[in-house]
C-alpha cells in the first residue's frame, strides 16, 4: 500500500510489564470439603459478599449442597473456604497473613489461593474486589463437584492478568415476554465468563449494563455510524439526539466503540469531525468515558492507502476524548504496522472475529470447501489451538481485546480467548479441561477436552482424506452412550456432539457422491459407442441415486434432533444471534458436480445433431484437462498452495494480509465444484504463483477462471508475469469469469514464471478460482 507516515517505534505498553502472572501448577491431590462452610471478613464489601455467594451458588447448582455462609469461622467446627480481600483476610488470623505473604505479590485484579497446613482451611484472597471474583472462579474451575460431593484441590497460587482489557459482547435484547428467563440466562453466562477473567462487557441495553455493573464490570457500547447524514447541521442534530437518548438512559459507560466502517463508512475527516461533536454529549452523562475507533473499511473502492493515511493522522492528534485504536475485521493495515504508526502512548486493543468460520478476519486456514458449502459463516466451530495462536501472535503489543461474537456457536472460543487474555502461557488443553470440569462435570474433564481438540482437527485439510473424522465421532459416541441424562441435555455437550455427527455425515456423503460422479463420468465416456442421449440418461440415473438412496440417515436424524434441542427448544440459546447459525438448512446440498452436470445435460438435449452433442460431452469430460505439456490448478485446494509465493508464512499471518486465503462461493446458477473455492489475497496485495518446468521453446496461453467475485461485485483484475510483462491490464471480470490470454515467451525464457494478480484500487482483493497453462 502507499506510504504512511510513522511515529517513532512503539515500546510495549507499561501495563504489559506490570500485569504479570505468577502461579504454582495445580497439584493432583484433592481434599473432601463436602461439610465445609464459606466465610468472608465482617467488613467485606457488597461485591466481596457477592463473590462468596457466587461460589455458594455454583457449588449448590452442581452438588445440591448449600454450604453455610458467615463471617465468623471460629463458630463452625468444619473445613472452611475464606473469601475476601487479602488485606482483610490477613487480619483475621496471623497464620492467614503469613501464608499469603509467602506467595508472589498479586497485581490489581489478581488473587492468591492457598490451602493451609492441616488441609481444612482454604484462602481465596483478592488484591481487590475483582480479584476476589477471579479467585473464586479459578477455584471453581479446579474443584471436582458431583452430587452431594465437594472436593477441592491442594492449591498454592498467585495469579494476575496479563491484559488490561478482557472483554466480550453478550446480549439478549430483553423483551417483556421473556425478560425473567433471559435475564437469568444472561447473568449466569456473565458469571461464567467472569470465572475466566472477564472485566469488560459490551452491552446493547441499560438492562444488560445494570447486570454487568452488579459484578463491577467496565461497560462499553458498539455504536456504528448508520445514519444518513453526518455533515449537515440538521443531520448532525438528529444523530446527536438519538445518541443522547441512549447515553441518558445508560447507568454507566466507560467507553463507546465507533467502527470506521463495516458498517457506517465515513471518510476520516468526516468521521473525526462527527466524533468531536459526539464527545461532549457522551461526557455530559459519563464524564470518564472515552471513544475508541477502529480503522475498519469494508466499502468497495474506498479502502485506499489515502483513507488510512488520513485516519492515522487524526488518531495521532491527541483528541482529549480519544480512548484508543481498535483493530477489527476488514482493516487493511496489519496490526503490527498500526502499532508502529500510532503514537506509543495510544493504546490498541483487538476486536477479533471468533464467531465466523470463513469469509472473515481469521478464517479456518485449511477448511475444506464442503464445510463452507454446507454451513453458514456462523457455525459451531471450536478452534482452541487456532485462536490461542492468533491471540499470542500480537499479545505483547495490545492492551487486550473485546472479541466479535454472536450466539453460542463460538462458546469454546470465548473461554479460550479470555483465558489467554489472563495468561497467554496457559495451554489450550488446560482451558478446555477447566471448561469441561466446570460446565459438564469432573468425570468428563479429559474426554471432553480431548474431544474438542479432535473437532478442531476435523476442520483441517481435505475432508475426504481426514481419518480423524471417524475417530472423533467414535469418541463422542462413547461419551454419548455412557453419559447421564443431564449431561445429554447439556447444551455444551450437545455442541460438541452435533459437530462430530455433522462432520462424519458430510464425509460419508462426499465419499458416496464422488463415487456416483465417477460412475456418471464413466457412462459419458461411452457416448461415441452408445449415443449421447443414452449415456446422458444413464449418467442422470446414477447421479440421482444420491437423493433416491441417500446415505447416513441415522446421522442426519441425530443432527436434527440435537439442532432442535440447541436452537429451537424451550431455552434454545444463551445470547441473541443477529446472524443465524445455519446448521441444517444446507445439510443435503450436493457435494459433487451433479447440479452442473445435470444443467449441461439439459443443454445437450436441447442441441440438435449428434456431432454437436458429442462435442459437448467431450468438453465436459475434458473441462480441467490442460492438454499435453500443460498445467491445471484449482486454486484454493490444498495442492495449489504449493505454488504460492508470499511475504509471510501462513502461520505468521492468520489474518491473511500477505499470505493468500481461501474464498468460497455458492453461486446462483449451477457451476462446477472447482468454481466454488478460490485463492485470494486481501486488498491490493498481489496473489503470486510460481510455475516451473515450462518449455522455453514452446508457446503457451493462459486460461483463468475469475469466479471469485461472483456475488461481491468484484470487477477489476490485472495479471503480470515476472513482475514486468503485462498479460492483461485491469479488466472487468464480473460478466465473463473465464478468459484466455497469450503468455509472453520472455516471461518463461528460463523455464520458470511468476504470475502476479492484483485487484483495483481500494477493492477487497484478488480472487482466482482456476488456472490452465495450455501449450499451443
Amino acid at each position: 500500500m502507499g506510504k504512511i507516515i510513522k511515529s517513532k517505534p512503539a515500546r510495549f505498553l507499561p501495563v504489559i510489564f506490570f500485569l504479570m502472572v505468577f502461579s504454582i501448577p495445580l497439584q493432583a491431590r484433592y481434599v473432601n470439603f463436602t461439610n465445609s462452610a464459606i466465610y468472608y471478613p465482617y467488613a467485606s464489601s457488597e461485591k466481596t459478599i457477592l463473590a462468596a455467594q457466587m461460589l455458594h451458588d455454583e457449588i449448590a447448582r452442581r452438588t445440591g449442597i448449600h454450604l453455610p455462609m458467615g463471617t465468623n469461622p471460629e463458630s463452625f467446627n468444619t473445613p472452611a473456604i475464606i473469601v475476601g480481600l487479602e488485606t482483610e483476610i490477613s487480619l483475621l488470623q496471623k497464620e492467614f497473613g503469613s501464608a499469603l505473604r509467602e506467595l508472589q505479590a498479586a497485581a490489581p485484579e489478581g488473587y492468591k489461593i492457598v490451602m493451609l497446613p492441616g488441609e481444612k482451611t482454604m484462602l481465596i484472597a483478592g488484591h481487590d474486589e475483582r480479584g476476589v471474583m477471579y479467585g473464586i472462579g479459578y477455584l471453581l474451575r479446579k474443584m471436582e463437584l458431583r452430587n452431594e460431593d465437594i472436593k477441592v484441590p491442594l492449591l498454592s497460587v498467585s495469579s494476575s492478568p496479563m491484559s488490561q482489557i478482557r472483554g466480550h459482547h453478550i446480549s439478549y435484547h430483553f423483551t417483556s415476554d421473556s425478560m425473567s428467563q433471559e435475564k437469568s440466562l444472561y447473568e449466569q453466562y456473565l458469571r461464567e465468563l467472569i470465572y475466566f477473567g472477564l472485566n469488560h462487557v459490551s452491552v446493547s441495553s441499560p438492562a444488560e449494563a445494570q447486570l454487568a455493573l452488579k459484578y463491577g464490570m467496565d461497560i462499553s457500547m458498539y455504536m456504528a455510524n448508520l445514519g444518513d447524514d453526518f455533515q449537515s447541521t440538521e443531520g448532525i442534530r438528529k444523530e446527536l439526539e438519538k445518541r443522547e437518548a441512549i447515553f441518558r438512559n445508560m447507568p454507566k459507560l466507560n467507553e463507546i466503540f465507533v467502527p470506521g466502517g463495516d458498517p457506517g463508512d465515513l471518510e476520516p475527516d468526516v468521521l473525526f469531525s462527527w466524533l468531536e461533536k459526539l464527545a461532549p454529549v457522551l461526557l455530559k452523562y459519563h464524564p470518564d468515558a472515552r471513544i475508541w475507533v477502529s480503522p475498519q473499511n469494508n466499502n468497495k473502492g474506498k479502502a485506499t492507502a489515502e483513507w488510512y493515511q488520513s485516519f492515522f493522522e487524526h488518531v495521532n492528534r491527541d483528541y482529549s476524548w480519544f480512548g484508543g485504536v481498535v483493530f477489527g475485521p476488514w482493516t487493511r493495515v496489519p496490526l503490527e504496522e498500526i502499532r508502529e504508526i500510532v503514537n506509543e502512548r495510544i493504546p490498541i486493543r483487538r476486536f477479533p472475529d471468533i464467531t465466523h468460520l470463513f469469509g472473515c478476519q481469521y478464517p479456518a486456514p485449511e477448511l475444506d470447501w464442503v464445510f463452507a458449502h454446507t454451513l453458514s459463516r456462523m457455525s459451531i466451530q471450536p478452534r482452541p489451538e487456532g485462536f490461542k495462536h492468533i491471540h499470542n501472535l500480537y499479545a505483547n503489543i495490545v492492551v487486550g481485546a473485546r472479541p466479535y461474537s454472536e450466539g453460542n456457536s463460538d462458546d469454546v472460543n470465548k473461554f479460550v480467548w479470555s483465558d489467554q487474555d489472563w495468561n497467554s502461557n496457559t495451554p489450550a488443553i488446560e482451558t478446555l479441561r477447566d471448561y469441561a470440569r466446570l460446565f459438564i462435570g469432573p468425570d468428563y474433564t479429559e474426554s471432553i477436552a480431548q474431544g474438542i481438540l479432535a473437532l478442531e482437527k476435523n476442520l483441517k485439510g481435505q475432508l475426504i482424506d481426514n481419518d480423524n473424522i471417524e475417530k472423533t465421532l467414535l469418541q463422542w459416541q462413547e461419551m454419548e452412550r455412557t453419559a447421564e441424562p443431564e449431561v445429554l441435555q447439556n447444551p455444551r455437550f450437545q455442541l460438541g456432539l452435533i459437530r462430530a455427527y455433522y462432520d462424519a455425515y458430510q464425509k460419508q456423503r462426499l465419499m458416496y457422491e464422488n463415487v456416483l460422479e465417477y460412475r456418471a463420468m464413466e457412462a459419458l465416456r461411452n457416448a461415441g459407442k452408445l449415443g449421447t442421449l443414452q449415456v446422458i440418461e444413464q449418467a442422470t440415473k446414477v447421479l440421482n441415486e444420491a437423493s433416491v438412496h441417500p446415505v447416513g440417515g441415522d446421522y442426519k436424524l441425530k443432527i436434527n434432533e440435537l439442532y432442535n434441542s440447541l436452537f429451537r427448544g424451550a431455552s434454545p440459546r444463551w445470547m441473541s444471534e443477529f446472524q443465524k447459525c445455519e446448521f441444517v438448512e444446507r445439510i443435503d446440498v450436493p457435494l459433487n458436480n451433479s447440479e452442473w452436470l445435470l444443467s449441461q445435460f439439459d443443454r445437450i438435449k436441447n442441441t440438435s445433431g449428434e456431432p454437436e452433442q458429442l462435442q459437448m460431452v467431450y468438453e465436459i469430460l475434458n473441462r480441467t484437462n490442460p492438454g499435453p505439456g500443460g498445467f491445471y490448478d484449482n486454486l484454493g485446494t490444498e495442492a495449489s498452495f504449493s505454488r504460492v509465493k508470499a511475504k509471510k508464512k501462513a502461520e505468521e499471518d492468520p489474518g491473511t494480509h500477505f499470505y493468500p486465503r481461501r474464498n468460497y462461493i455458492r453461486g446462483v446458477v449451477p457451476m462446477p465444484v472447482s468454481w466454488k473455492v478460490q485463492m485470494a489475497t486481501l486488498y491490493e496485495e498481489p496473489l503470486v504463483l510460481v510455475y516451473e518446468n515450462l518449455d522455453p521453446n514452446s508457446e503457451y496461453k493462459i486460461r483463468i477462471n475469475y469466479t471469485g467475485g461472483i456475488g461481491r461485485g468484484q470487477s477489476k483484475m490485472k495479471l503480470i508475469a515476472n513482475g514486468e510483462y503485462i498479460v492483461h491490464d485491469f479488466i472487468d471480470t464480473e460478466g465473463k469469469p473465464i478468459q484466455e490470454f497469450n503468455l509472453p515467451k520472455e516471461a518463461y525464457s528460463e523455464g520458470k514464471m511468476e504470475l502476479s494478480w492484483t485487484c483495483g484500487k481500494g477493492e477487497r482483493g484478488a480472487p482466482v478460482a482456476e488456472v490452465w497453462i495450455i501449450k499451443k
